[in-house]
């Protein structure tokens, strides 16, 4: 398993709250304890859990489609499409 919110609470010495308030950056944390918290978080190499903020959030940004056969064009081409790379704005 990874590292953990509790595993930079501890190393940063501070409560697992207050870590929650520097990851999400909401209510108010001294810079001085943000600095710590930070500090570890990189010494740690904490990533968070995409997994568990899609359950958190409800929302998993996934969008899926079923094809199963068709000699439709417009719904093999829409297929295509969809599993294809997403282009950069920049790209031509």
């Amino acid at each position: 398993m990874g590292i953990t919110m509790t595993d930079i609470a501890r190393t940063a010495g501070v409560s697992v709250a207050t870590v929650g308030r520097v990851i999400h950056n909401n209510g108010y944390v001294s810079a001085q304890v943000r600095e710590k918290i930070e500090k570890a978080i990189l010494s740690l190499g904490y990533v968070p859990n995409q997994s568990a903020r899609t359950l958190k959030s409800s929302r998993s940004g996934i969008i899926g489609s079923l094809v199963l056969q068709s000699n439709n064009n417009l719904a093999i081409t829409a297929a295509m499409i969809m599993s294809s790379p997403p282009m950069n704005a920049s790209s031509p």
